[in-house]
């Protein structure tokens, strides 16, 4: 494996179910209760040990996996939706059975505290009866569902084929967040980390914990927070900002929050560089296409007075009647044979022409450039649209996970940040109507004025 850990999302197969694949990825038996069949993946290699874990107070039917997979294969009842993640992490080499099944029996206990779902691991040597090719060696499989566990009343269970509560509840947010998705393994490969050095040391592996000042003992169920991130003052220079003048003495909980709330600012922020620098080449591809315009309109006056000019010549040559060689004309103020005089206008004639020419070729390259910038000008107008659609699905994000950090981030944002911000603001944030607006009669009657009847009064 070329990354410490891989996280992939797998969908229902268009010609199987939940439970084949589930028992394919994880190399274990499975029966599928709705089919009725029966599928043994070991051939393809034995892991050493496989086991599901459930969050702390679940239901008993969450530690058993053909159990687990067969909810989710009857509750995911429509087309192919994304129905199970799937984590890798190699072993390292110095760990015995022992240790690498506790490794991911904690690794996997994390997710499922983090995440509220069940997760099946399998530990897989990397070895198969046949060749095969990018053999990811010895590692850790863990796959868990796309949807959170519901409460133990079923309150907010969906339903499944039968019309019955499945178990599970709404999917998990990084299913369709990727920026969630990268926090989350940012999480991961930090408990893995610390796995692996509790491994190597003394302690248990349960016992070992990373200390957290002033933690308390309130919140010891509660994910340990990702790192803080480094951002980059140079490509992010709000995130940096935001960090640092960021409240101090924050709790657990509330630091999670802020860290979600800096991934939609992040994700914010790169919207907004990405309007601003498309707006910048959308307005240059404008100038440019207003500049190459006028080109075409001042060779279009050109060309105009060349065949005016042209025309000129032409009918003075046709005025010119064949005479004689010996006679001479009166031409531009001097006396001249009519010959040399004739052949003066035919040369006068084919430079007018040529200089035609010249201009309808300059003029028609003007035009394909013309018609060149149109089509950049409406792929640009297309990737700023694009880009401002990404913007307001930012900031709908951040306004929902911490209203005070947008506000505070359109306060530290430069003029045309600061635009870009607000347009998409007053196209995604609902505005509240203030106790003004609303207008309030006599006896407390609220909105239009009651219109008086024919006595004068209220009718």
């Amino acid at each position: 494996m070329t990354h410490e850990i891989e996280l992939e999302l797998h969908t229902r197969p268009t010609d199987g179910t939940a439970v084949a694949l589930i028992a394919r990825r994880l190399c274990i038996e499975l029966i599928d209760k709705r089919t009725g069949n029966f599928h043994d993946h070991t051939v393809r290699g034995t892991p050493d040990s496989s086991m599901t874990v459930a969050p702390p107070g679940a239901l008993a039917w969450c530690s058993h996996a053909e159990e687990v997979w067969n909810r989710v294969e009857w509750a995911e009842r429509h087309g192919t939706p994304p129905v199970f993640f799937e984590l890798r992490t190699p072993i390292p080499g110095t760990m015995d059975k022992v240790e690498v099944h506790d490794f991911a029996r904690n690794l996997a206990g994390f997710i499922a505290r983090d995440m509220s779902v069940p997760v099946t691991f399998a530990v897989l040597g990397g070895t198969v009866p046949w060749p095969v090719r990018d053999d990811p060696g010895r590692h850790v499989r863990l796959c868990f569902p796309t949807r959170m566990l519901a409460l133990a009343d079923y309150s907010n269970a969906i339903r499944d084929r039968s019309n019955e509560p499945s178990g599970f509840a709404g999917r998990l947010a990084m299913t369709t967040n990727p920026h969630l998705a990268k926090q989350f393994t940012t999480r991961v490969t930090q408990e893995v980390g610390r796995l692996r050095h509790a491994a190597g040391s003394t302690l248990p592996i349960g016992k070992m914990r990373p200390f957290l000042p002033d933690d308390g003992d309130l919140f010891d169920d509660l994910p340990l927070p990702a790192a803080v991130p480094t951002e980059n003052p140079e490509t992010h220079p709000l995130l940096v900002r935001l960090r640092k003048e960021a409240p101090r003495g924050m709790t657990l909980p509330d630091l999670r929050d802020f860290e979600l709330a800096m991934g939609f600012a992040r994700t914010v922020e790169d919207a907004l560089g990405d309007v601003v620098a498309h707006g910048k080449v959308d307005e240059n591809l404008r100038a440019q296409l207003a500049r190459v315009s006028t080109s075409v309109l001042d060779h279009a006056y050109r060309l105009d007075e060349a065949r005016r000019y042209r025309a000129r010549v032409d009918r003075e040559l046709k005025e010119m009647k064949p005479l004689k060689k010996s006679f001479f004309v009166f031409l531009r103020g001097r006396m001249e044979l009519a010959s040399l005089a004739r052949q003066r206008k035919i040369d006068e004639q084919s430079r007018a022409s040529l200089h035609v020419t010249e201009l309808k070729a300059a003029a028609g390259r003007l035009r394909l450039q013309v018609s060149k910038l149109k089509v950049d000008c409406r792929v640009s107008d297309l990737a700023l649209s694009t880009a401002r659609s990404e913007l307001k699905d930012a900031v709908k994000g951040l306004h929902g996970a911490d209203p005070n950090l947008l506000t505070h981030m359109l306060v530290i944002a430069g003029d045309e940040e600061r635009v870009q911000m607000k347009l998409a603001m007053a196209s995604v944030i609902p505005k509240v109507a203030e106790p003004s607006e609303v207008s309030s009669g006599e006896g407390g009657h609220t909105g239009p004025p009651i219109k008086p009847g024919r006595g004068g009064g209220p009718r």
